[in-house]
Parts: structure tokens; sequence; C-alpha cells
């Protein structure tokens, strides 16, 4: 495999995003599907949203559990590994599912929801059409208009595993399967 970079998913920076962006317009983040593996996607997507652009994209794949992206072009090869990011979902998609409400899902939690979104999609300053077009698909999933909060200092996560559940208990999210 070229052009690849191997870090920890939970020390990745703003800096390494930029130099990253710098080298290529699309860049794919590969994570392992476990627990930790989710949490470092997140946190990568948080530090991600403001340095992305409607030129410069993230994709994200997941390998198997049992695997981290080492061990698994290790075992399966650099064939298996390219196809899994062939198949990676786009920053959007993963955006989408986040924001998805499943047939159990509460006007609360909608309405809860629309807050998130509104604040996620706000650090997306300089992807102004994205965000427009993430808006508004996210508005359609939620039956809501979200209006993208563009203060400066408001720290938006993207929702906890838990807040995902309770949007959609019985649907899959950022299940770790490219």
């Amino acid at each position: 495999l070229h052009n690849a970079v191997a870090g920890c998913g939970t020390s990745v920076t703003p800096q390494h995003i930029q130099t990253l962006f710098a080298m290529a317009n699309r860049v794919t983040f590969a994570f392992d599907a476990d627990k930790a593996g989710k949490l470092a996607a997140r946190r990568v997507i948080d530090t991600l949203l403001p340095l992305v652009t409607d030129e410069h994209m993230a994709d994200f794949a997941f390998v198997p559990n049992g695997h981290d992206p080492d061990s698994y072009v290790r075992v399966h090869g650099a064939e298996a590994m390219r196809s899994r990011i062939a198949q990676s979902k786009p920053l959007s998609s993963v955006i989408e599912a986040w924001f998805t409400p499943g047939p159990t899902t509460t006007l609360e939690t909608r309405a809860q929801l629309s807050i998130q979104a509104a604040i996620l999609l706000g650090k997306m300053q300089a992807a102004p059409n994205l965000r427009s077009l993430l808006s508004q698909r996210v508005s359609e999933l939620l039956g809501l208009t979200i209006k993208p909060k563009m203060e400066k200092g408001v720290k938006a996560s993207p929702p906890t595993e838990s807040e995902q559940r309770s949007a959609a208990p019985d649907t899959p999210r950022f299940s770790g399967t490219a």
C-alpha cells in the first residue's frame, strides 16, 4: 500500500489533517471496528469538521473486529485493504447515519438530535456547499429545519453511541463494516 500514514486516532490533530489535505483532496481514515475504533473515528471527525472544504473530503473505512488496519493488511493482504478502502463511507454518509431516526424515536429525541446537528454542521464553515446539502438532508431525516449554528467557541461533538441508540435502537450505527 502506498500513500499510507499510520497514526493513533485519538491523537490526530488539526495540523495532521491539514498536512494530509495539502497532499490529497480526499483522505480515507481507517479504524478498528471495536468500541475504541469508533470512539477514535468520532474524535477524528470532531477535529476534521472545521477543516473539511467543498474540495477536501474524508472517507471512513473500518476493518473487521479483531483487527487493526495493520494486522488486517498483514493477515489478508494489501488487496483486501484496498477493497475495504474502496467501500469506505464518505463523511456525509457517517453524519447522515448519526441523525437518522428509527421507528421508535420520540419527538423529544428528534428535537435533541436537531440541536446537536445544528451545532455539528455549524463547525463546517469551510465547506458551505456540503454543509448546506447535509443540513437539507438531516432536516429531511428529522422532519425539522436544521440551521447550522456558526458560533465561535461552541464545542460540538458527534452524537455518542448511546444517543445514537436512543435515536434508533434497532438500526446499527457506525457499524464498523465498510
